[in-house]
Order: C-alpha cells, then structure tokens, then sequence
C-alpha cells in the first residue's frame, strides 16, 4: 500500500479543481483494505473516492484519501437468456459497459459514457435515457468498516430510489464497495422508449440493437455534455425535483414544462427546463459558468474554485425556488 503525501487533487477530479489532499492511497487489491484500516491513517479523517466524477472540493482535503483501483470481471450464465456479471469496485463504468456488450451482454447500453467507476454506480442509483442501474445490479459486495467482515446485500436491501440508495443514507461511512453483480441479457431486446432515442432511429432508419443504441447514447452525450478532458465538469450537476401533479399543473398553465409521471400523484420535471426557463443556460460568471447546450451541467473554464462552482450552483437553486417555489437539490457532493 503506497501512500503519498500532500497530493494535488486536480486530476482526482472531473472538475478539475486545483485542491490538496493531506495523504492519498490507491487500492489495487482487495486485502489492502485489511492493510488500510489496520494502519494509522484510518484514525484521521478518510474517504474512499472514485474518479471524482461526483465531487466537488470546496476546500483542501484533510485528512486522507483512497482511491479504489480494484480490476476484474467474471460471469455466470444462469438460464438461456440471462447472465450473471460481477466486476470489481475499480472498473471504469464505460469500459465495463462496452465489454458486456462485446460479449453479448445486454441491458447497460442506455447508461453509457457515464463517468466513474463500476463501485460509485449503486450508491448512485446511476440512471440515464430510461435505464437506472438498479433494474440490474442484483447484488453488492462490501467491506464492513467496523469489523472487516465481507457482507453481502441484496437489491432489495439496498433501498435503491431515485439518485439514491441505503449507502447515502444510513449505511453511509459504514461499507466499502469492493464488486457489484449485475444480471443481464443474452438477447437482442434494447430499451429505445427514451424519445432522443426514438428519433435517432427514426432518422437512421437503422434497426435498434444493443450496439446501436450505445452509440446513439453516447452521441447524444458528446453533444449534449462537455469532455471533462476538455471542460471540467461532474455531468448533471442538479437531480430533477420530483413535485405534486398539482403543482405541476399549475405550472404548465404558464410554462411549457414536461412531466414523466412517478405516480397518480407525483411527476418528475426536468430541472434543465426550469434553469433554463429562469434564463441561466449560457449563463457565464468568472471561470465558472452554465454549459451552452446542457442547463444541468456547471463548468469550470479554467482556474475555478470549489467554492465558486458552490456559490454560482446556490445562485440558481434560489432562483428557480423564487420563480417556480421548486427546489432542485445537488447531485454532487460537496467536500
């Protein structure tokens, strides 16, 4: 186990925000979880990380971080159409998203070029273009903190909901994510409901197959979100509130808001349109600003702080909630 000391966090994060961390190790191997909280850096403040795809430092980090670096994949067919597949907690989400599909694998395809690694996706609930992770992931591995014991959990237990499960809540700080297993296809069936989707195809006239819509997907992201090579950024930065029918009625009555119905009672709106609706997108203050094609997406164009991101993201949540009484929460962590 290496540990480095007074690191630079900018390229720990896809923000690209210049902050320091006191100490850094990467995982390479499960074991060294036993190694890691055996030793004295697990006494300070710790926390373990992925590609930062979800973090926002607001200010230099004290204390140590660990990265999880864990690699490998292994698969199990259980009936004639389905397939079980567990990777490791250090995979790259898009890169085990592409090699399901190599393999014949299906039902990932509508979630990829989603930063982050394979660990990060069931705390999440990671979900894009009609899919969430929580329709596959059958079981979570993890590393109990407080006695090093491995435990399994179930979907159910879980408590997957919408951007949310049980490790944001009470289990948070309590588990390490080392594998997750997911069940997937064998077949050709592909969920194109997603109406950017639809289109794509129906402008191609192509005949939708896994392949296929991964790459309208992935087209569909490139031209919608910025390259986090290019323009830092941690992808959707605020969760679609989810609101009472009625409110969403009246709204409509002066706005042209869509709705996605969660129940008879409660609908999701998209929180780009009321961003956009309250004159944000493009918006630029500073090295900090709101993407041009994606009113979700907060960017850094180059030197920004945390805070700045912190500040010009609470600017917005005010206004939205002054013009519309909606709140639309962060989807980034704050550190």
């Amino acid at each position: 186990m290496e540990v480095r000391k007074n690191v630079s966090l900018k390229e720990y994060n896809t923000f690209a925000i210049e902050a320091r961390a006191d100490f850094l190790i990467e995982i390479s191997e499960e074991q060294q979880l036993d190694e890691f909280f055996a030793s004295e850096y697990k006494d300070g403040k710790y926390m373990f990380i992925g590609d930062g795809s979800n973090l926002l430092f607001v200010q230099d980090y004290k204390g140590c971080l660990v990265k999880m670096q864990t690699k490998g994949i292994t698969s199990q067919k259980i009936a004639d159409n389905k397939i079980l597949v567990k990777a490791k907690a250090g995979e790259n989400w898009d890169d085990f998203v592409r090699y399901c599909i190599e393999k014949g694998w299906n039902g990932l395809e509508n979630l990829a070029l989603i930063p982050g690694k394979v660990g990060s996706t069931p705390v999440q609930n990671i979900g894009a273009y009609g899919r969430e992770v929580k329709d596959f992931i059958t079981k979570v591995f993890a590393y109990e903190i407080a006695t090093g014991q491995r435990v399994v959990f179930s979907n159910e237990q879980c408590k997957f909901g919408y951007r949310d499960s049980t490790f944001k809540n009470e289990k948070k700080g309590r588990y390490v994510i080392t594998e997750v297993e997911y069940c997937l296809s064998l077949n050709n069936e592909v969920n194109v409901q997603y109406e950017d989707i639809q289109k794509c195809l129906q402008a191609t006239q192509q005949t939708a197959s896994p392949k296929l819509v991964y790459e309208i997907v992935a087209q569909i992201r490139r031209q919608k979100l910025p390259d986090v090579k290019i323009l830092g950024n941690a992808g959707s930065f605020f969760k679609n509130p989810i609101i009472p029918r009625q409110q969403y009625e009246e709204l409509l009555r002066q706005y042209p808001l869509k709705c996605y119905p969660i129940s008879d009672t409660l609908c999701k709106v998209p929180a780009a349109q009321l961003i956009t609706l309250a004159g944000w997108k493009g918006y630029r203050e500073g090295s900090v600003g709101v993407h041009t094609n994606q009113a979700l997406v907060l960017v850094n164009y180059g030197g920004a702080t945390g805070q700045e991101i912190k500040n010009l993201a609470e600017k917005i949540q005010k206004d939205v909630k002054k013009r519309y009484h909606v709140n639309i929460e962060m989807e980034v962590n704050l550190i």
